[in-house]
C-alpha cells in the first residue's frame, strides 16, 4: 500500500478499529448470547482510595478491581456493569451448556480471563503514560477489556460446535493483535511514504482434538525472517494449525487453509519441525519447513539461529542466524545472514534496543554465482506506551539494495502493537 492509495488504508484501519467498537455498542442487544456473562466484569472508573496509588491493580488471584479502585469502593449502581455481563447471563450460559451435554466450567473461564486482563493491566514503569495520566484512560481500559472478553467468548461459542458432549471442556484463551505501522523514506521503488495494518488472531479451539488453533492474519507468505516487515506482501490467511511434541523433543507443526492473493482464494498447506539444543551457553534452533500453494506450488525454507543472553541480569543478547528459501515459481534460492545485538528490559525481554545487520544474497537457477540482492542495518527501540497491551517500536534503517546499485537509502518506520490477550513478542 503506497501513498497513492491512502484511502484504502484508511478503510482497512477504520474497519479493524471500529468493528470491535460496533460489537461493543451492540452488546446490550445481544445479552441472550451464551457465555458472555461468565467473563471478567469491568466497571466504570471510580476515584482511587487514599491509601492506594491511582492506577494500581490487585494480584490476578483477587476479585477484579480495576483502574485504581478497591473491592470495597466498587459502586453497586446498575449503571456500573454493562448489561451483557449481568449475573443472569451466566445462568443462561450454564443452561445452554447443559442442554448440549457439554461439561463447561464457566468459573474457570472467568478466572482465566480475569488473570489475563490483570496481567495486561499491570503498570509498566517505562510506559509513556501512567494509568492516571489522563481522565479518559480508565475508559480506554474498559473498552480494551470488553473487546477482549467479547472476542474470546465469541470464538468459544464457535469452538463448542466441535466439543464432544459428556467430555470435560478445557477452555483456552484466544488472542488478537493489531499493529498499525508507517514508513517514511526507503529504497528507490518503495515510495516516500507507506502505511500498513498488520492483524493476527490466534484463536484456541480446544473442542477439536490436539488443540488446533484457528489463525487469521495478513502477514504475507513465507519470507526470510529478517526481511523488512514493510516489504512483505499482505495476503490474508485463514487457516488451521496444530503442534505436537515428537519423541526426539522437537515440535512438529502442521497447518493449512486459504490465503487471498489479489482477492482470489488460494489453498495452502505447510509443515515444519523445530529442534532446540543447548550450545556454548546459548540456544541453537533449527527449523526446516515445506509448504504448498495451489498457484505457485512447492516451496521450502530453513532457518538456523544461535542465541545467547549474557551480562548483568542477562540483559544483553546476541543472535547469529542464517536462512534459505526456495519456491518453485521464483526460480532462485534466496539466503539471509543476520547478526542481532539486543539490550533488553522488562520481565520478558520484550522492550529495549535491538541492532540488526543483514545480508540477502540470491542465487538464480542456472547461474554460477551469488549476487547481493539487499543489505540493511536497522536500530530499533521498543517501549511500552500504556500498561502491557500497547507498545511502540521506532526503527531508523539504512538499505543497500541491488535495484539502487547498493547506494544507501535511509528510512524510518514506526509500529504500534495493540494486544487483546497474550503477550508481546521478545526483542529477538
Amino acid at each position: 500500500m503506497n501513498a497513492a492509495h491512502p484511502s484504502r488504508f484508511v478503510r482497512h484501519l477504520a474497519t479493524a478499529l471500529l468493528a470491535p467498537l460496533a460489537l461493543l455498542l451492540a452488546a446490550p442487544a445481544t445479552a441472550q448470547v451464551p457465555f458472555l456473562a461468565p467473563a471478567y466484569q469491568p466497571t466504570r472508573p471510580v476515584p482511587a482510595p487514599a491509601t492506594q496509588p491511582a492506577g494500581r491493580n490487585p494480584a490476578p488471584a483477587a476479585q477484579p478491581a480495576r483502574h485504581g479502585s478497591s473491592p470495597a469502593a466498587q459502586p453497586a449502581s446498575p449503571d456500573t456493569t454493562p448489561s451483557y455481563l449481568e449475573e443472569d447471563g451466566e445462568a443462561r450460559g450454564r443452561a445452554v451448556a447443559a442442554k448440549r451435554g457439554i461439561d463447561l466450567d464457566l468459573d474457570d473461564i472467568r478466572a482465566a480471563q480475569t488473570a489475563a486482563l490483570a496481567e495486561q493491566a499491570r503498570d509498566d514503569d517505562s510506559a509513556w503514560f501512567a494509568p492516571d495520566a489522563f481522565a479518559f484512560l480508565p475508559y480506554l481500559d474498559t473498552i480494551h477489556d470488553r473487546t477482549f472478553i467479547l472476542l474470546d467468548n465469541l470464538i468459544r461459542i464457535l469452538d463448542l460446535f466441535w466439543a464432544i458432549p459428556g467430555v470435560d471442556y478445557h477452555a483456552e484463551l484466544s488472542s488478537l493483535s493489531l499493529t498499525p505501522m508507517f514508513r517514511v523514506g526507503g529504497r528507490g521503488d518503495d515510495g516516500d511514504f507507506e502505511l500498513k495494518l498488520k492483524l493476527r488472531a490466534d484463536t484456541a479451539l480446544p473442542g477439536l482434538e490436539r488443540r488446533f488453533h484457528l489463525i487469521v492474519d495478513n502477514a504475507g507468505r513465507n519470507t526470510l525472517p529478517g526481511t523488512d516487515p514493510m516489504t512483505r506482501k499482505e495476503d490474508w490467511r485463514l487457516g488451521i494449525k496444530s503442534a505436537w511434541d515428537t519423541w526426539t523433543g522437537a515440535e512438529f507443526d502442521l497447518g493449512g487453509g486459504i490465503r487471498f492473493h489479489s482477492k482470489k482464494p488460494v489453498g495452502y498447506g505447510e509443515a515444519s519441525i523445530e529442534w532446540e539444543w543447548a550450545l556454548a551457553e546459548g540456544d541453537l534452533r533449527l527449523i526446516p519447513s515445506v509448504y504448498y500453494y495451489t498457484d505457485t506450488h512447492w516451496g521450502q525454507d530453513v532457518h538456523i539461529a544461535w542465541q545467547r543472553w549474557f551480562g548483568p541480569d542477562g540483559r544483553w543478547g546476541l543472535e547469529l542466524s542464517s536462512a534459505e528459501e526456495h519456491a518453485e515459481h521464483s526460480k532462485a534460492f534466496e539466503f539471509e545472514n543476520t547478526v542481532k545485538i539486543a539490550y533488553a528490559q522488562g520481565l520478558y525481554k520484550s522492550r529495549g534496543w535491538l541492532l540488526q545487520a543483514s545480508l540477502f544474497p540470491t542465487l538464480p537457477e542456472g547461474h554460477d554465482g551469488l549476487y547481493l540482492d539487499d543489505a540493511l542495518v536497522a536500530l530499533s527501540w521498543k517501549s511500552a506506551v500504556y500498561r502491557r497491551w500497547l507498545y511502540a517500536t521506532l526503527t531508523p534503517q539504512i538499505d543497500f539494495a541491488d535495484e539502487d546499485d547498493h547506494r544507501p537509502h535511509f528510512s524510518f518506520r514506526a509500529a504500534f502493537e495493540i494486544l487483546f490477550g497474550g503477550k508481546t513478542h521478545r526483542l529477538m
